[in-house]
């Protein structure tokens, strides 16, 4: 847990021994640690290989020297930073903070001395011992200094080290020159061990150089390192996520689980679930599917943990959690953690059963960080101070006007924030009365409103305090000036997420639901009393009105008590049902997100193209259009190449040739076998002749390709094409022989246009370079997909193994398939998760052919993890039956040892081969939280987003589609009264036709949209579905006038508001037909506005609904098509009639007619 000895301005873990995440320097110079030689030679080998790690820091070293340099104090000529050994009894913050943001790493025993008084004498010396400034020399030989400064090294000794010391003070004061020189110090830490001792004995002396010559460098150090560069917001940012995932999944479920089994935890319990929760490699595993650099080895770690309720609350982060149980009043939860040792905070106040002193506070809590917020929103420069003061005036104005606020400002906190990164907390920056230290862009603040102290006792006499804490980033908008953004905003402090009702007394969900009740109750009561003077009841049904009494008068009190249906359950459907304020940012934000990026999206399309080689797939099109064209067959190149020795008078087939010589006007004319449509042998109903028929193809017959008669020979009159010819004969057995040979050759021609087919895109793949060593990662007894050779009940096992360019199966039949590494498209590795397979999957770039005659683009290796068999036992299975639990323990034993192989050698492929020899592949796993069904192909399946690609694997043939060539995506059929849509990915090479998934769940859509914004693809969405091939037909006819007019923004950018729709509660009931034909009409013809000025011109784009898509809607448009506007408004009335005549409505209104009869 937390170190005790703490001081105020300390996070709660102090500084640990092992910071998590940080490189550190060090052997094993500490007295503490063994000193064998061994040890030591192992600590030496571990400081060598974070040097190697360190080599990524160079370019930040330069730059942020010279940020040092170029905010350099006046008054100062250098800054020494000391560390000592590493050490409990050590507080050296600022200074480990300053060789993490310099170095990337911590030197203990190491003394960095950095002059910069004199633009012409900049200087960084670095003094430590021999092994330390050896490695350090080699870390920073080659960093491109381009003569802005100087590196110096000096060695110490530990015992008697003035020499080197009087150097540095003597460097000094000679760049003081007459001025006084002064050498800053952070004289408020505190160090252990020889060397840094040594240093601040020679500076405290009055008998050394360094007398009179000592300053303070905090100030100064705080504000190198204040603004953050790009890389340290990506650090914050990731921090944040961290800190808010522990907060929300972890903490705050901890919590909501005690209250709602109403069991027994401590604060310090709660805390060491969280902190295990952090160091869970199975849960960092599952958030790293969706936020991969939690996956970082040793890149996260939690900086502190604290719960508070019952009668004691500090709002200190150094607080230690204590061993009372959880109270379910009030509770302060609150989470400190960091990334690559960049470090966020956030803060959440839960409240079980507010009370209107509760309410009023925590009101005015958000109300001050609101106010916070938009004191440094749109401004150029404020300072701390007035950020403050800010707060308190607003404090001020609250406690005037609103009920239990009069004592706030007494118990509001002394400040308001603080600076947060390298530091938890950085005194220099607080945002209280006295700081008038200036806010600037690119500062990290943990902004912080708490309100707790004697006055804060609710109305049933419980203590309770109010905190809530954000980390923000100080951002720069568009116009120039300073922009908040909340890092920690991902867990909203809203009332709906922090407020639990237990006793119905407080407003909320269901307090309605009770005085509903109450209200049913009490006229039952009026109603039987009236009936009971009527004497119109029996006595019997006396008693059963009595007892229904009773049950009305004690709902009330049931449902007050009963927990389990009123803490988290009514909280979440309450969420469910209502779009919340945090629903309807994030809608807000993700709108804003998309204008953005289809602003870009038409510049991108312009570029595209408008640029050179636009039409290069124009040129694969006029390529196979003229393999197609019939002007390409020859039979013979010259007349004399015929036979000249067939008579001229009868029908022939040459299979050399592939020809058919028909005898016309005595003459033998050759076709082609290509320019035969068909063949066929009509019946002579006489029965004396036999009649073969031959149609030839021609343009304007149907079922015709076009691109089999070019254009130009289709314009010239002069050409005259043979449609068919009738032969007829007594003789048939010449004609039943033409009949045969001709349908040979057919079927030698498709055999052979079908092999040309699938060898056009099959590229020679280079021969597979073997790894001999035994070593090389391999996988065995694996399944493969397509199955090799010819299909059966016997599929090949095989082994994979992973070469040097390339991976090769070998079947147990002695058949091998080999992919080649630069051939690979996607790689995905999909773990068995309540399905019934573990694989890995290869897309491809270019096809192979498996077996030697499958044509693939996909390949799989899988393993069962069980048996497809079912048990067709006929006795029956008990509750506890011993051997299906032992079934299950087997199942679950396998899954887990075949999820291992299997990761374990794609980490191999990734680590000894992929590194070496593949450097750009790398496996992409499936994101099973944001998956959902569809239909891509023919079967509805389960779809998961990938990094770069969507699949549904499990079933074959599989599905993969790259995202990298999607230009846009269109959610068609988008509609609240339709309980699924349509998804249509529009690739960048238009030529390409768009790829559908279609029977998508309404529920997934805002799920896919938030991820395809976070992937930053554009998406649109329409009522209808779209006629893709005439769309994009029409966009290849004239790229120009497609790009004029807005490219995808001018046809869809005006269709039906996105997110319209869902604001509509699905219970709503003022829904008409008429309505509903009046909507589609509207988007109808709105979705294209770039045709021309016919009326119609829409219409060849929109595609009809499918009937089974909902049956409602259909109906409504078939039985209102055609009908005039009296008949549509009569049809509209004779509905509401119906709908006053439902069951629901009879039972409201038949007391009343009742009362009317008498």
């Amino acid at each position: 847990m937390t170190d005790p000895t703490l001081s105020p301005t300390t996070p709660a873990n102090g500084r640990r021994s092992e910071v998590s995440g940080s490189v550190k320097l060090e052997g094993s110079s500490s007295p503490k640690s063994a000193s064998s030689n061994q040890q030591q030679q192992q600590a030496e080998k571990k400081a060598a290989g974070s040097i190697i790690a360190l080599y990524g820091v160079r370019e930040s070293f330069v730059r942020r020297m010279m940020r040092m340099f170029e905010h350099w104090p006046e008054k100062q000529q250098a800054v020494a930073l000391v560390a000592g050994e590493l050490s409990d009894d050590a507080v050296e913050q600022k200074t480990l903070a300053m060789q993490q943001w310099l170095l990337g790493g911590e030197l203990p025993e190491t003394i960095m001395v950095i002059f910069g008084g004199d633009e012409k004498r900049r200087l960084l010396w670095i003094l430590s011992d021999q092994r330390r400034v050896d490695m350090l020399e080699r870390l920073l030989t080659g960093v491109p200094l381009d003569g802005k400064f100087t590196i110096q090294y000096e060695v110490l000794h530990g015992n008697n080290d003035t020499t080197v010391y009087d150097k540095i003070f003597s460097t000094a004061k000679a760049i003081a020159g007459d001025r006084k020189c002064q050498v800053g110090l952070l004289k408020k830490e505190k160090h252990v061990g020889k060397m840094a001792k040594g240093f601040t004995k020679y500076c405290s002396s009055t008998e050394t150089m360094a007398h009179d010559c000592i300053g303070n460098a905090t100030a100064t150090v705080s504000s190198w390192m204040v603004v953050k560069d790009a890389e340290e917001v990506e650090n914050m940012r990731r921090s944040a996520v961290f800190s808010t995932l522990l907060m929300k999944q972890v903490m705050v479920r901890d919590v909501e689980s005690v209250i709602e089994n109403d069991t027994k935890k401590t604060h310090e319990a709660i805390c060491d679930t969280v902190e295990s929760a952090a160091e869970n490699k199975d849960m960092l595993a599952r958030w790293a599917k969706k936020f991969p650099y939690l996956g970082e080895d040793k890149a996260v770690d939690v900086i502190y943990t604290l719960i508070q309720s019952g009668k004691e609350f500090k709002l200190r982060p150094d607080v230690q959690p204590n061993q009372e149980a959880l109270d379910f009043s009030c509770i302060v939860a609150s989470v400190g953690a960091k990334y690559r040792e960049y470090s966020t905070n956030i803060t959440r106040t839960l409240i079980v059963d507010p009370t209107k002193h509760q309410r009023a506070y925590y009101n005015l809590c958000l109300s001050t960080m609101d106010t916070i917020i938009k004191s440094i929103n749109g401004k150029e420069s404020l300072t701390c101070q007035e950020v403050y003061n800010a707060a308190v005036e607003h404090i001020k104005a609250k406690a005037s006007t609103v009920e239990f606020l009069h004592d706030a400002l007494s118990q509001f906190q002394t400040d308001c924030g603080y600076s947060i990164g390298l530091e938890f907390r950085d005194g220099h920056m607080l945002l209280n009365a006295k700081n008038h230290k200036h806010i600037t862009p690119g500062m990290c603040l943990n902004l912080s409103v708490g309100f707790a102290g004697d006055k804060m006792v609710n109305e049933k006499k419980k203590p309770y305090a109010v905190w809530v804490c954000d980390s923000a980033y100080i951002s720069t908008g568009p116009d120039g000036k300073m922009k908040v953004e909340l890092l920690t905003s991902g867990m909203s402090s809203g009332k709906d997420e922090v407020m639990y009702y237990l006793d119905t007394d407080q407003p909320g969900e269901n307090e309605d639901v009770v005085k509903s009740e109450r209200k049913e109750s009490s006229k039952k009561e009026k109603k039987s009393k009236k009936e009971k003077k009527q004497h119109d009841k029996t006595p019997d049904r006396s008693k059963k009105e009595k007892r229904r009494r009773e049950d009305a008068k004690s709902s009330s009190r049931r449902h007050k008590h009963k927990k389990d249906d009123l803490i988290i359950e009514s909280r979440l459907r309450t969420r469910r049902n209502r779009a919340t304020a945090e629903d309807e940012e994030e809608r807000k934000r993700l709108m804003d997100q998309q204008y953005e990026l289809r602003a870009r999206k038409v510049e991108e399309c312009r570029a595209r193209l408008l640029r050179s080689g636009e039409d290069a797939g124009d040129a694969d099109a006029d390529a196979t259009a003229k393999n197609k064209c019939l002007d390409t067959c020859k039979s013979y190149s010259t007349p004399d190449d015929i036979p000249h020795d067939i008579r001229t008078t009868k029908l022939t087939v040459d299979a050399k040739h592939d020809t058919l010589l028909v005898p016309i006007n005595g003459t033998l004319v050759p076709f082609h076998i290509r320019t035969i449509k068909n063949i066929s042998k009509p019946n002579d109903e006489g029965g004396k002749y036999t009649s073969i028929r031959i149609n030839f193809h021609a343009p304007g017959t149907s079922f015709v390709q076009q691109d089999m008669f070019p254009e130009s020979n289709r314009s010239k009159q002069t050409l005259v094409y043979l449609k068919e010819l009738n032969y007829r004969a007594e003789d048939g057995r010449n004609l039943q022989a033409v009949f045969r040979g001709l349908k040979e050759l057919q079927k030698r021609q498709r055999t052979r246009e079908l092999e040309a087919n699938t060898m056009k895109d099959i590229k020679e793949q280079p021969s597979l370079k073997l790894i001999k060593d035994r070593s090389r990662p391999v996988l065995r007894d694996l399944n493969v997909k397509p199955q090799l050779g010819s299909t059966g009940r016997n599929r090949a096992v095989g082994t994979l193994e992973a070469h040097q360019n390339g991976f090769r199966f070998t079947s147990s039949r002695a058949e091998h398939v080999d992919i080649i590494y630069r051939n690979i498209a996607h790689a995905i590795f999909q773990p068995c998760e309540n399905d019934q397979t573990v694989l890995l999957h290869f897309n491809l770039k270019d096809p192979i052919l498996v077996g030697g005659k499958k044509k693939t683009y996909d390949i799989q290796f899988y393993t069962e993890t069980r048996s497809a068999g079912d048990d067709l036992g006929t006795r029956r299975r008990a509750g506890y039956d011993p051997d299906e639990i032992m079934d299950e323990q087997r199942e679950r034993e396998m899954i887990t040892k075949l999820n291992k192989l299997f990761r374990e050698f794609v980490r191999q492929v990734e680590e000894q081969v992929w590194s070496q020899y593949a450097p750009n592949l790398e496996f992409d796993m499936p994101y099973r939280e944001l998956g959902f069904t569809g239909t891509p192909n023919k079967a509805h399946v389960d779809i998961f987003p990938c990094r770069d690609c969507i699949v549904a694997l499990t079933d074959w043939p599989a599905y993969v589609l790259s995202l990298r060539n999607i230009d846009i995506v269109y959610f068609e059929r988008v509609s609240f009264n339709l309980r699924n849509f349509d998804m249509t990915f529009i690739f960048k090479d238009y030529t390409q036709t768009p790829a559908r998934i279609s029977i998508i769940p309404t529920e997934s859509l805002d799920q896919i949209k938030q991820w395809l914004g976070e992937l930053g693809i554009v998406w649109y969405q329409g009522p209808t579905n779209m006629n893709w091939t005439n769309i994009m037909k029409e966009i290849n006819k004239n790229k120009q006038a497609f790009i004029d007019n807005g490219a995808w923004e001018g046809w869809f950018g005006e269709s039906v508001e996105e997110g319209s729709d869902d604001g509509m509660d699905e219970g709503d009931e003022e829904y008409t037909e008429s309505e509903d034909s009046d909507v589609e009409s509207e988007a109808g013809g709105s979705e294209y506005k770039g045709g021309g000025s016919d009326s119609d011109s829409g219409s060849s784009f929109l595609v009809d609904e499918d009937s089974d898509s909902d049956s409602e809607f259909s109906l409504a448009s078939d039985e209102s098509e055609g009908l005039s506007w009296d008949e549509l408004e009569k049809k509209a009335a004779n509905e509401d009639r119906k709908r006053r005549r439902s069951p629901e409505s009879s039972e409201k209104k038949r007391p009343a007619s009742k009362k009317k009869r008498r």
